[in-house]
């Protein structure tokens, strides 16, 4: 739950994203439905588009609200973007690394 709050960079895109949760029922081994309808794991997903192979079959999934400015037209206000944990970064300073005063000087 630490990483609620965070915003992460994902090495595929260079994109960053703020994580709202994580879905500990999700795994790259679960599927999506892409725009086209069809149904894709992740790990697949992300081998075809990106060349990634993901190695740790058994991790949780992040999941990031979809800003208003970012949702396609096939998508709804609210709807969720799930990432892979081991192709985000994390950027900038946790919230508990700011109150640390030891990290801050």
């Amino acid at each position: 739950k630490q990483v609620v709050g965070e915003i992460v960079m994902t090495r595929y895109n260079n994109r960053t994203y703020r994580i709202d949760d994580v879905d500990w029922n999700m795994t790259p081994a679960s599927t999506f439905k892409k725009s086209d309808g069809t149904d894709v794991r992740f790990v697949d997903y992300y081998f075809e588009a990106y060349q990634y192979r993901i190695s740790e079959m058994k991790q949780p999934l992040l999941v990031s609200k979809i800003k208003k400015r970012d949702l396609r037209k096939d998508q709804q206000e609210g709807a969720f973007l799930y990432l892979i944990p081991e192709l985000c970064t994390l950027t900038g300073l946790s919230e508990r690394m700011k109150t640390d005063f030891t990290v801050m000087r």
